[in-house]
């Protein structure tokens, strides 16, 4: 699965005026994250949903109780993912 975070990241490099909190990282719970400030400063920052992660996993064949653990969060948050997408 592509990095949609850091081709995003690779586009916003050309607007030279961004400043980055920190460069493209992944959590342990595997979201992938960069934080850039707004022009007051303010922090902004741009990830994955954890759907979108748990997604991942489960399509890569990962158990929903595997998945929940990789991705630290609740079993029935993950279910909840896994019968969304096998309803559609």
């Amino acid at each position: 699965m592509k990095w949609i975070i850091l081709e995003n990241y690779t586009k916003m490099r050309i607007y030279k005026n961004i400043e980055y909190v920190h460069q493209p990282k992944k959590h342990e719970w595997q979201q992938r994250v960069v934080r850039i400030y707004d022009p007051d400063h303010h922090i902004i920052e741009i990830g994955e949903s954890m759907a979108v992660i748990a997604k991942r996993y489960l399509a890569e064949g990962y158990s929903i109780e595997e998945t929940s653990k990789i991705i630290q969060h609740p079993i029935e948050f993950v279910e909840m993912i896994n019968n969304e997408h096998h309803t559609k």
